[in-house]
């Protein structure tokens, strides 16, 4: 049974056919830009970092799976007292490599191209400083392997902060407690 079994497996991957996954090259999907977001509709959730990252963050939801299976998604920052900073972005968890596809301008609510817009690679030392997306990429991945959207969902629900609701006048509601963002918070 073993040689019979190690025989097949050798006839497979003689078959010019025959490719594994991981044997694949990865090739990107097209990057299409979401609308500009409106911080006051759709489903925002905000992020707890760590215990000593003071900078509110926001991920809209849903993340999305792109065909080449990185996540893509948008991001809010706003460093205490500054303006507030929107990307979008993606990530990809088998080889742990991060790209930022644009940044938005609040003024003209458009997305603007960054002047390096590669895929970079996401090791220890980017992720002690960059503590964003290094939380993200221990939510968005499990063990090197993408989630699925219901998975994926589950994790940042039950890792990632709490769901918030932006009232038009920059406050937030978060379940029945209201919480004033800090800073100059336009949204």
């Amino acid at each position: 049974v073993l040689a019979l079994s190690a025989a097949a497996s050798a006839e497979l991957r003689e078959n010019r056919y025959y490719a594994p996954e991981e044997e694949k090259p990865w090739e990107e999907a097209a990057v299409v830009l979401p609308d500009y977001p409106d911080l006051q509709r759709g489903e925002w959730f905000e992020l707890y970092i760590n215990p000593t990252y003071r900078n509110k963050v926001w991920l809209q939801l849903p993340v999305q799976q792109a065909a080449d299976r990185s996540m893509r998604y948008v991001l809010a920052v706003q460093p205490q007292g500054g303006q507030l900073n929107m990307s979008y972005e993606g990530m990809r968890c088998g080889d742990r490599h991060h790209r930022s596809f644009a940044f938005g301008d609040n003024t003209n609510r458009r997305w603007i191209a960054p002047r390096n817009g590669t895929w970079r690679k996401f090791d220890s030392y980017t992720s002690a400083n960059d503590p964003v997306r290094g939380r993200l990429m221990a939510i968005f991945c499990n063990d090197g392997r993408a989630l699925t959207a219901q998975e994926l969902d589950q994790r940042i629900r039950s890792m990632g902060g709490h769901a918030v609701r932006i009232k038009s006048d920059g406050g937030q509601r978060s379940g029945s407690s209201h919480a004033q963002p800090s800073g100059g918070f336009e949204i």
